[in-house]
């Protein structure tokens, strides 16, 4: 039963709003613009703020909806991968031959299921961390960073707080050449 969950959450997960929005809208592979990633930060670029939040809402949605189910009805220690493949799926989405995003908004909808008030906090700091310094890279890698000791802190669960590691080390990955830029002053401003 984990299998076929993990697999729904996948292809949930896989739905690429982004390039769907931007395709429909203005005829063109969002990920021939801008950053060329998938998500709402490079959908801003080329839609504007409207799509951006649109983008972002729809993300976060398709990783809530699997994670919430997994963690409130699943029972199971493979929750936690089932929670996961949303994440995955957005990231290496099977309908871009594997070309996904960052899972940012995805991530905030997994973690908007699980941790709400930790999620609301967290997604506050990053909002200011945008406005500040007009990176919203720099938010998300500074959340993903904050993210584990803020839940085994406030939380106390170690299941939880281990899902929260490896989901802040892959965003971390995910944003390897956006953390490059920032050190040699280079990234791109929203």
């Amino acid at each position: 039963m984990v299998i076929i969950y993990f697999i729904i959450g996948y292809f949930t997960g896989s739905i690429p709003f982004g390039y769907i929005f931007v395709k429909n809208i203005k005829n063109i592979d969002i990920r021939d613009y801008g950053s060329g990633n998938i998500g709402a930060t490079n959908v801003k670029r080329i839609l504007g703020l409207k799509w951006a939040i649109v983008t972002f809402i729809f993300d976060a949605l398709k990783g809530f909806i699997p994670a919430f189910l997994a963690y409130k009805y699943l029972q199971s220690p493979w929750s936690f991968t089932v929670m996961l493949s949303p994440f995955i799926g957005h990231c290496y989405t099977i309908w871009l031959k594997g070309n996904g995003g960052k899972g940012v908004a995805t991530s905030a909808g997994i973690l908007f299921a699980t941790v709400p008030l930790i999620f609301s906090v967290l997604f506050i700091l990053w909002i200011l961390i945008v406005i500040l310094t007009k990176k919203s890279s720099l938010g998300a890698v500074v959340i993903a960073i904050l993210l584990p000791f803020t839940v085994y802190f406030f939380n106390k669960k170690i299941d939880l707080t281990f899902f929260t590691i490896i989901l802040s080390i892959w965003v971390i990955i995910r944003h390897k050449e956006n953390i490059i830029r920032i050190l040699n002053r280079k990234e791109n401003n929203v």
